[in-house]
């Protein structure tokens, strides 16, 4: 991996952890209470929404590592949260996250 792609990795590591820091201490966490309580959904789908964006960038001949990173982690958060909102909303479609709660709540229609 070439220096200047590292530099790129750690200052957009170092932008997004002092972000999140900022907004911990505001009275507006609920970002980081909804990516808590989907973290399951958040590490299995950003694999596929990073993966996509990627092969996107490359079709469009897009070489910026930095955009890439800005953009891949904003949808790569986005993304997982909107499809675990819906999931939350449809039961058969919950059961891939909640299987357990799913079964509970059938039963008990």
């Amino acid at each position: 991996m070439p220096l200047n792609a590292i530099r790129i990795f750690v200052v957009a590591n170092l932008v997004s952890a002092i972000c999140f820091y900022l907004i911990s201490k505001t009275e507006v966490n609920c970002l980081l209470r909804v990516m808590g309580e989907n973290t399951l959904q958040l590490y299995v789908i950003h694999c596929f929404v990073t993966a996509g964006l990627r092969l996107v960038f490359k079709v469009a001949g897009i070489k910026s590592l930095f955009l890439y990173m800005i953009v891949g982690t904003i949808l790569g958060v986005l993304i997982p949260v909107v499809i675990a909102k819906i999931c939350t909303r449809i039961y058969c479609l919950n059961f891939v996250f909640q299987p357990t709660k799913t079964i509970q709540r059938l039963r008990s229609c």
